[in-house]
């Protein structure tokens, strides 16, 4: 029965022999010279290896740090946007029932001397939210 299974598969053996023959053409026969005896340089590669990992890694961390910050960085400017913009609509508000409130006793002529300070404070609230978008745009998050 073993001759039956031998017979039945010659072309297994020559396909396994062909794969031994082009295994062995992989292997070097002699060492290049001046390495006779010494072993590959495994440590070398893995230590080169390495270090061009940890280039690697410390430039991810650098841009990442730098991200990290910039995003910082814009959340702060962004939230003190949003404190001058509410600021700015609580005034708006204020300004707007006092205006409504001087059509209804008909006192409008004294509009600007009446409101004086608060268009004052609405002009310094808009210059500062010109200023914080601008501040904003300028953060990058790219290094």
């Amino acid at each position: 029965m073993a001759d039956f299974l031998e017979d039945s598969r010659p072309e297994k053996k020559e396909d396994a022999q062909e794969g031994q023959d082009r295994f062995a053409e992989d292997i070097p026969e002699d060492p290049t010279p001046g390495d006779a005896g010494k072993p590959p340089d495994f440590t070398g590669k893995l230590n080169e290896v390495a270090q061009k990992s940890f280039s690697v890694l410390k430039t991810s961390v650098d841009q990442v740090t730098h991200f990290a910050a910039g995003a910082k960085k814009m959340g702060e400017l962004k939230l003190e946007l949003h404190h001058l913009k509410s600021d700015r609509d609580k005034l708006l508000r204020t300004i707007g029932l006092r205006t409504w409130r001087l059509y209804q006793d008909g006192a409008l002529a004294t509009l600007a001397e009446k409101f004086a300070p608060e268009f004052e404070r609405l002009e310094a609230l808009e210059k500062r939210i010109v200023e914080t978008e601008q501040r904003v745009q300028a953060v990058s998050l790219k290094k």
